[in-house]
């Protein structure tokens, strides 16, 4: 922080020597606002998303990534907005607006923005100026009427440097500061972390060739290598589950988790639901509507939360279950995701479409001759007509104007593709199936136009469409949106068996690895094929041995199959699971299994040298707002109340929001904490909030956050990598926790900082809290003993590669 105020310094410098004409907007945010975001507050410049698309607009700055944190719009220096030196560092926004009546037009833009991302905070800036404010606020509060953080000139921004510094920071906005300084917080922020003392943190860990040859083999056969053609077939044989199956390992209440994937429509929507599929296989009516795709009126709905494999699904039914009856098929695949952005969808749908054709079945629409086919009704009737009299006396005139004739058919690309594909049903006899995948991933407003357009398609083209939606955004649409007009039909696709589905894609991995000819070009030089085979191996057997390690992935995962195989990759890649060893004991011996805590620290790490919660997958619960040392146990026993509790009459496991603030606020905490450990817990996908209502007000734990507040806050390896990354707000704790190298170190630091949050808990041991911190306490300080004691039997002390400084 000192070395961004000595920035500070030295931009007032310059701009007290620069001359005062008015600098335009690109000149303010090139001069003045990068300038302040990034060399001051600290924002990596790869973390700085400029003009990025938001709704019906651009937003100027988007800070963040992997996830984003804050927007910020800008406007032009000494324009727009002006407020006078004499503004409050802290006010109602009412009062802001008072000052200058222009700064709530910005305001709300930079609101609407945010709203559009679900980002909790938006800030407006002139160069000189800044205000700051919560834009998404689940208290009750509209945003415009809370609280704002006004910086009037670089003066103020040097005076109220902290302030500055807390709220709009990398390190401030990741830990919401802001939140605690804009809802009527009398407390102060809590300390430092350990890990912002620390040189170079998080710091890259030592990574060999072999590591670096199993992130890039990983990646390569359990990711990349299944979408080739050549193999696709053998992958959906190989990989595909039969039938969906509950999670044995998961961390909610197995009664909620049928809730979510059986319960997923409301009784009063009057909506018929099928399983997509049965122990028996593909139902008869799916298929019937697939074979008889020239009857198909209304699209199929597929059901089903991100990641459960509603994909994989349809390419194994069109494939696979579905391949005699759809041998001369054409099938058209947009997948919806993965563009960055869909300004006008039914162009780029037809556009996708024409390319599929034209690629996959050497159909070129647009070919004169195959167009002359299509129109040759409307030619015939176009000699017929008044040109005619020229088809015989002047066929080089008559030739012009039909070849006009049928360049104006053909101009309207989306209805030529559908008339296109209306002859090769009809004249060639080939049935169409239109796949709109992913839709899940777009905004609810983008999926209801989807619908809209897969409507239409279903009814004015000859094939059967497929669209992906999830259970929330049908109940929603079906309710209030686009969906209230239809009656759709509508299949569900349950999620696979986590374990079993990584079974499956391991095994396959390893037989394209023992095939030579499963190498892409250029990936022939990777020389330890046969060393990723060995450790796959390792790692399949050790969650197949491991009900611990099986707990693990699938719960993290979420019950994501797409998850799941991000965290094996991130497996593969790290270097604290220690993957030369685990190979050398299988050829010793045959035989050996990773540890969990290896295994933990390999998921939580990644390749960081220590916990980094903005690139961790695992959220450190004990993270805090305030100097309350209570805070830490605040997220627990969210959720722990979220996870043991659901209201009557309320659907699939959610609780109210005022339910969670009433119970927290009974134990003694402020409306801010609550509200911030929420934020954070959304963030984490620890819990999830129902969009069913517009803005959220029901929420739920998710098997991510369960497991974390059950299994892993009792952890040894978990307690001691979050240790760096939570304020301690005890002094003389605070100055034992540190950075650590061997063993005995870290094991010390694990048992002060359990015994530090024993102590944070007293206060709340007596009450009803819901969450109990004493057992785990306990466990912590009893697995610390055990290493210890191990320690002092073989008297060696197992030391890390020295560290690099940086990231």
């Amino acid at each position: 922080m000192e070395r961004a105020l000595q920035r500070l310094e030295k931009l007032i410098a310059q701009e007290a020597q620069r001359d005062s004409e008015d600098r335009n907007e690109a000149a303010t945010r090139l001069d003045l606002i990068d300038g302040l975001l990034m060399d001051i507050l600290g924002w990596p410049r790869d973390e700085v998303r400029p003009e990025e698309r938001a709704g019906d607009g651009w937003a100027d700055y988007v800070l963040g990534r992997p996830q984003r944190q804050l927007v910020v719009e800008a406007k032009r220096e000494g324009q727009t907005f002006d407020l006078p030196p004499e503004t409050p560092r802290i006010a109602p926004l009412s009062t802001l607006f008072r000052l200058d009546p222009t700064l709530k037009t910005v305001a709300n833009q930079a609101r609407q923005y945010a709203s559009d991302f679900g980002l909790p905070y938006a800030a407006v800036t002139n160069g000189r100026q800044i205000v700051a404010f919560l834009a998404n606020r689940i208290d009750g509060v509209e945003p415009l009427r809370g609280k704002g953080l006004a910086f009037p000139s670089f003066e103020a921004m040097r005076e109220g440097f902290t302030d500055l510094w807390n709220g709009l920071s990398r390190p401030g906005v990741e830990s919401r500061r802001l939140s605690a300084m804009l809802t009527g917080d009398a407390s102060n922020p809590p300390p430092p972390k350990v890990s912002t003392l620390i040189p170079g943190y998080p710091g890259q860990a030592r990574i060999d060739s072999l590591v670096t040859d199993l992130r890039m083999l990983g990646e390569l056969f359990l990711v990349d290598l299944v979408e080739h053609p050549s193999i696709t077939d053998d992958f959906l044989r190989e990989c595909y589950l039969d039938s969906g199956a509950l999670s044995q390992y998961a961390a909610v209440g197995r009664q909620i988790l049928q809730s979510r994937y059986s319960d997923v429509l409301s009784e009063d929507l009057h909506v018929q639901i099928a399983p997509a599929r049965t122990r028996k296989g593909i139902p008869d009516e799916l298929l019937s509507d697939v074979a008889a795709a020239s009857l198909s009126t209304r699209p199929i709905i597929l059901l089903g939360y991100v990641g459960v494999g509603k994909t994989m699904f349809l390419r194994h039914l069109i494939r696979i279950e579905a391949r005699a009856v759809l041998a001369n098929a054409i099938v058209l695949y947009a997948d919806l995701g993965k563009e960055p952005a869909l300004e006008k969808l039914e162009p780029f749908i037809a556009e996708r479409f024409i390319a599929d054709l034209a690629r996959d079945y050497r159909l070129r629409i647009f070919d004169r001759d195959f167009a002359r086919r299509v129109y040759q009704r409307e030619l015939d009737d176009f000699r017929r007509g008044a040109w005619g009299a020229l088809a015989e006396s002047h066929p080089n005139d008559f030739l012009v104007k039909e070849v006009e004739h049928l360049a104006k058919l053909m101009d309207d690309r989306p209805a030529h593709l559908r008339r296109s594909l209306a002859f090769l049903a009809g004249v060639r006899e080939r049935r169409v199936v239109v796949i709109l995948d992913n839709v899940d991933q777009r905004p609810a407003p983008i999926q209801d136009r989807i619908f809209l357009i897969a409507e239409t398609l279903a009814k004015s083209w000859p094939g059967t469409v497929f669209v992906a939606l999830r259970p929330d955004t049908f109940n929603r649409s079906k309710r209030s949106g686009t969906l209230a007009a239809y009656q759709p039909r509508v299949f569900a696709v349950a999620p696979p068996r986590i374990d079993r589905m990584l079974e499956k894609r391991i095994a396959f991995a390893q037989r394209q690895i023992s095939k030579q000819e499963a190498l892409p070009a250029g990936a022939d030089g990777l020389s330890n094929t046969e060393a990723l085979h060995k450790y796959l191996e390792v790692i399949r057997l050790s969650i197949r041995r491991s009900r611990a390690l099986a707990e693990l992935i699938d719960n993290l995962s979420g019950q994501n199959a797409r998850r799941a195989i991000e965290l094996m990759t991130t497996l593969l890649g790290s270097p604290h699971a220690r993957p030369a060893h685990a190979i050398t004991q299988v050829r010793k011996r045959r035989y050996y299994s990773v540890p969990f805590h290896q295994f933990l620290r390999a998921l939580m790490l990644g390749d960081r040298e220590r916990y980094d919660p903005a690139a961790s997958r695992v959220t450190n619960l004990f993270d805090i707002s305030s100097d309350d040392g209570r805070e830490h146990f605040l997220l627990p026993i969210i959720l722990s109340l979220l996870r043991r509790i659901a209201e009557p009459g309320v659907r699939q496991g959610f609780v109210p929001a005022q339910r969670i603030y009433a119970h927290c606020q009974n134990l003694g905490f402020r409306p801010e904490q609550v509200t911030w450990q929420i934020e954070r817990g959304l963030a984490g996908e620890l819990i999830e909030a129902s969009p069913l209502d517009g803005t959220p007000e029901l929420y739920r734990a998710t098997s991510i956050g369960s497991y974390t507040e059950q299994r892993l806050i009792g952890n040894l390896t978990y307690v001691d990598e979050v240790s760096i990354d939570t304020p301690v707000t005890d002094g003389q704790t605070r100055a034992v926790i540190q950075d650590a190298e061997f063993t005995s170190e870290r094991m010390q630091r694990a048992d002060r900082f359990a015994r530090y949050l024993d102590t944070q808990w007293r206060p709340l041991g007596e009450l009803d809290a819901g969450f109990d911190w004493a057992p785990h306490g306990v466990s912590v300080r009893k697995a610390v003993e055990e290493v210890e004691a191990r320690l002092r039997t073989t008297g060696f002390e197992p030391t890390k590669p020295k560290r690099r400084q940086g990231r």
